[in-house]
């Protein structure tokens, strides 16, 4: 079976490091909608994902926590893709025994200074510079899309005529101030 998200199968059946490797672009645009917003606080990747590539606000202790986090919880969201919610709630994390403990177990501290040196070289040889090219020219495309332009005072189009007010009343919506 083919699976169609290309993040879960880098988190199948690769390792995460190569997520920023030009082959796996798909997965790390994915990476960089889904998982990096939260981490990063939403509402400061919405601002700045307008007018920024990634790598010059998200830091790269953001990125590698990202992917710790990404990396924990995998086989809980894998599993609720297949079999469901409740199902996926008995499933384990990958660091730690418990949900509130797991980032200062030693196993995830060590994966992500991995992942801490992995994303600094990356981001010294310009790795996936195209696809974080791409994403901003599409995030402003999408902005301008919803930008609305308002409307100046004097093209405001009115009228100074009685009859047109007195349509106005006559068809307005009736409230308790009218009895």
């Amino acid at each position: 079976m083919h699976d169609p998200d290309p993040l879960r199968v880098i988190c199948k059946f690769h390792d995460l490091i190569d997520i920023r490797k030009e082959e796996n672009s798909a997965a790390f645009e994915i990476f960089v909608k889904v998982v990096l917003p939260p981490v990063v606080r939403k509402n400061y990747f919405k601002v700045k994902k307008y007018d920024f590539k990634i790598s010059d606000f998200v830091s790269i202790a953001d990125e590698a926590f990202g992917l710790v986090l990404l990396d924990n919880n995998f086989k809980k969201w894998d599993t609720w893709v297949a079999k469901g919610k409740a199902e996926a709630k008995t499933v384990k994390n990958k660091f730690g025994l418990s949900n509130t403990h797991w980032a200062s177990s030693a196993d995830t501290i060590a994966q992500y200074n991995e992942l801490y040196e992995m994303i600094k070289e990356a981001h010294s040889v310009a790795t996936n510079e195209d696809v974080e090219t791409k994403l901003l020219d599409e995030w402003k495309r999408e902005r301008d899309g919803h930008l609305q332009l308002k409307r100046k005072f004097d093209e405001i189009t009115y009228s100074t005529d009685i009859t047109d007010l007195a349509d106005q009343v006559a068809t307005s919506p009736r409230d308790s101030f009218d009895d």
